[in-house]
């Protein structure tokens, strides 16, 4: 489930995200902190790392910080465990139109580092976080850094072991990998998520909860192709391998009954199952 209890510290005014603004209190990988623990900025002002509590699944970071126009915040959780488990998290920005206000950030989980990229809308998938979690508490600091306009807003998931991974290998009919292909997945004709291949013409969608069946569409420019009814059991990794062909195309006219043409009529390929 969504993390939504929180200790969040900001904003450190930059455009930086290599720099350890905690440095001071040991360091990104090792900050332990607790409610009204404060924090110097190089500047000489006193943060204080402050409870927030969300309702919702998406954190409203302004809610307690006001704007973060152009700054690096922290948000600092402990996730419990009762046993060992290897799954992924995944860490979702929001978007305010087509810009995104957020534009990327780090994990740091039990003193690892991961980096997160931007996504811009709900049905973007974002990349799968691979994280250990031991039993007992698991200390996880996020780092966000924001650019311009609202929301100021994130949200944190650490997946379950049923969650299932498809890993694309997308290449045209010559072979060569495909970069920037879209893959989409439908879930009872509606769209549930997407994600773009990388330059190697790779994907990997981790999928959580997982629906009956999913179909899936890739395509880039001209060509595509259809996976229809795939299944996805909890824990798997499935890998798929992806070649596009050229899109056919369907042309003609559109007559009535005596024979006259019509025009404006919109045409549509329905599948027949």
């Amino acid at each position: 489930s969504f993390v939504r209890e929180w200790l969040v510290l900001g904003p450190f005014p930059s455009r930086d995200l290599e720099t350890d603004f905690l440095a001071s209190v040991g360091g990104e990988a090792n900050v332990r902190p607790k409610e009204g623990d404060a924090v110097q900025t190089k500047d000489g002002k006193q943060l204080v790392w402050t409870r927030l509590h969300s309702n919702h699944d998406v954190v409203d970071l302004e809610r307690v910080l006001g704007s973060l126009e152009w700054s690096v915040v922290y948000a600092y959780c402990e996730v419990n465990s009762n046993e060992p488990v290897q799954t992924d998290a995944r860490m979702i920005a929001m978007a305010s139109g087509a810009a995104a206000a957020w534009s990327g950030g780090s994990l740091w989980f039990n003193g690892e580092m991961l980096r997160q990229t931007p996504v811009k809308d709900r049905v973007d998938l974002p990349p799968a976080l691979p994280i250990r979690v031991n039993a007992g508490r698991n200390p996880c600091l996020l780092k966000l850094r924001f650019l311009f306009e609202p929301p100021y807003a994130f949200a944190f998931q650490p997946l379950p072991p049923s969650r299932a991974i498809a890993e694309f290998s997308v290449t045209d009919a010559g072979g060569r990998p495909v970069s920037g292909a879209l893959i989409q997945f439908y879930d009872q004709g509606e769209l549930a998520a997407r994600l773009p291949t990388d330059a190697s013409g790779k994907a990997e969608a981790c999928l959580y909860p997982l629906a009956e069946t999913y179909d899936v569409r890739v395509t880039s420019g001209e060509m595509g192709t259809w996976l229809e009814a795939v299944s996805l059991r909890p824990g798997e990794l499935r890998k798929l391998e992806t070649v596009l062909l050229q899109a056919i195309s369907i042309s003609g006219q559109v007559r009535a009954m005596d024979g006259s043409p019509q025009v404006a009529i919109v045409v549509q390929a329905l599948r027949v199952s």
